[in-house]
């Protein structure tokens, strides 16, 4: 659980029904958004909260991901696939992304059951520092940094490019959108 979330009333109850009643090598549940300061009014409302990867408990699909917020790994898996990379992910006040997908890639190559759990539940806090256009510029850089040094394969002059616009185009179009809003 990260260390900026407050767990659910039934957080440790579901945690420990969902290891005694199924076999996950790995499993995660839902993160809600929580403020400790107003929420901007340009920010969506769906900024901050997990996707509902499932209605019921089971296993996920393989291109989708349980969230490091909210998740438990077996003991044993972590050791058999060496745990989390540290070349990736928040790190030393830096913002990364993917140290958990990464794990969870290495897991389904080797056949490894990861599931999700509508009803775990955290809130997560959107902090202040979020509410920043610049901050979400850095995550968008980060994320597509951590997923290419993840994959492994250098982006091409021309993926950047296109990358780079799409972050672009897709800024001024949220801008106009939520314009009204500011």
């Amino acid at each position: 659980m990260d260390d900026d979330a407050k767990a659910h009333s039934n957080f440790l109850e579901r945690l420990f029904f969902v290891i005694e009643n199924y076999h996950f090598d790995c499993f995660g549940g839902m993160f809600l958004p929580w403020y400790q300061t107003p929420k901007p009014k340009w920010l969506s409302t769906s900024f901050g909260r997990m996707p509902l990867l499932r209605n019921s408990i089971g296993i996920i699909n393989n291109n989708q991901y349980v969230a490091g917020g909210i998740c438990a790994f077996r003991k044993k898996v972590i050791q058999d696939l060496g745990s989390f990379p540290l070349h990736i992910g928040m790190r030393n006040g830096n913002i990364g992304y993917g140290e958990e997908n990464y794990l969870q890639d290495k897991m389904r190559e080797k056949g490894f059951n990861i599931g999700f759990d509508p009803e775990w539940k955290i809130d997560h806090l959107v902090a202040s520092y979020k509410h920043q256009l610049r901050w979400h510029l850095q995550r968008f850089y980060a994320k597509g940094r951590d997923k290419q040094i993840v994959t492994g394969k250098p982006m091409t002059t021309t993926q950047k490019i296109k990358l780079f616009s799409r972050a672009f185009l897709s800024t001024i179009y949220q801008l106009i959108k939520n314009l009204i809003k500011l």
